[in-house]
């Protein structure tokens, strides 16, 4: 599959959305927000808001001030507005409007909090995580994990994005001990992520990419051929772009690059700052 096929994908999966001036629940992960407490019991002083931890009743329960958290919304108009504002700085988690009732929805919760195996966690409710790992289900499992009449927001780092599904979803199905991703679904999911990587760079690093016909799918190539050459991690795949941008996308073909991929004893740190190190007069041939 190439670029476009993944960058197309994500946004017909989880498109472009408003920032929520009101929902039902919040899901937010306490790891991220360590500060969240003592503002949402602030809160609690005028309104009227209650949560529930996601770990309750688990093997995870004694690491509940790490995890996620379940946040009643309703009728919480000024926590809800600030707690936006606050997703969009950091990825603490998710916005669900959905007609659940509190119990029902921490149930279901519970059952995609598992649903890669009771021996590690799905994080779905990371919100750099949750549209690509929407693009690698398949329309059952989609129809497993929202059922009908109800919208998802979440700010990816870049914007706002929005998942809905409508009250007329007669195949749409409430049995959630059905819901679970596979090792093979889960592995799936860096090229989707690295999709919306791809944008927020492209954008970043727009006025060096004007000769690029498609910018975001530029960026996305090159962060693929970082990823097929062992370089994982965001910063990482970032100064494999730089290097793109300085030399050209086919600089890793060039021999004293290639000579440097093929030290697999360094890590791909290590091989990105001898990248960084090699000239160009090092290795054109003089005229």
């Amino acid at each position: 599959m190439d670029a476009a096929f993944y960058i197309t994908t994500l946004e017909d999966t989880v498109p472009q959305g408003d920032k929520p001036e009101a929902t039902s629940y919040a899901i937010v992960d306490l790891a991220i927000a360590h500060d969240l407490l003592p503002r949402l019991y602030r809160a609690m002083a005028n309104e009227p808001i209650e949560w529930w931890s996601l770990f309750e009743g688990t093997e995870w329960q004694t690491d509940w001030a790490s995890g996620p958290i379940l946040v009643d919304l309703r009728n919480c108009g000024t926590f809800t507005q600030q707690l936006a504002v606050d997703l969009e700085s950091r990825p603490l988690g998710i916005m669900i409007q959905t007609s659940l009732d509190a119990t029902n929805l921490r149930d279901r919760c519970q059952q995609w909090l598992f649903g890669a195996g009771r021996a590690r966690l799905l994080r779905f409710y990371e919100p750099r995580m949750l549209g690509p790992l929407l693009c690698v289900m398949g329309q059952v499992q989609l129809r497993q994990f929202m059922p009908p009449d109800e919208q998802w927001s979440w700010h990816d780092g870049l914007k706002w994005r929005t998942r809905t599904t409508m009250a007329t979803d007669s195949a749409a199905t409430k049995d959630y001990s059905l819901i679970s991703v596979s090792e093979e679904q889960l592995r799936q999911i860096s090229p989707y992520r690295m999709a919306a990587q791809a944008e927020s760079f492209a954008n970043y690093y727009g006025s060096s990419l004007t000769s690029c016909k498609d910018p975001i799918v530029w960026v996305l190539n090159c962060l693929l051929e970082a990823h097929g050459s062992g370089v994982n991690t965001v910063s990482d795949q970032e100064r494999w772009l730089r290097l793109a941008i300085r030399h050209g996308d086919a600089f890793p073909r060039d021999k004293p690059y290639q000579e440097v991929l093929l030290q697999e004893q360094w890590s791909a740190s290590e091989r990105l700052t001898a990248m960084e190190s090699i000239r160009k007069q090092d290795y054109v041939p003089a005229a």
